[in-house]
């Protein structure tokens, strides 16, 4: 098993900066007091980058 190193404080809103500074589409986040589920459960949020251009992409 693997553990990702943890980093405590408020680093969603610098990680979320630096995501769309990549030209990522968004991240994936889950709230710090909530046991991990894996697969789509309501436990995780995707923050999206607005200024994609998957955003802007017509169905």
């Amino acid at each position: 098993m693997f553990v990702a190193p943890f980093e405590p404080g408020e680093i969603g809103p610098d990680l979320f900066r630096a995501a769309c500074g990549m030209g990522l589409e968004g991240i994936v986040s889950k709230r710090r007091d909530r046991r991990h589920i894996a697969g789509r459960t309501r436990e995780w949020i995707k923050v999206k980058n607005r200024t994609h251009p998957a955003m802007s992409r017509e169905f």
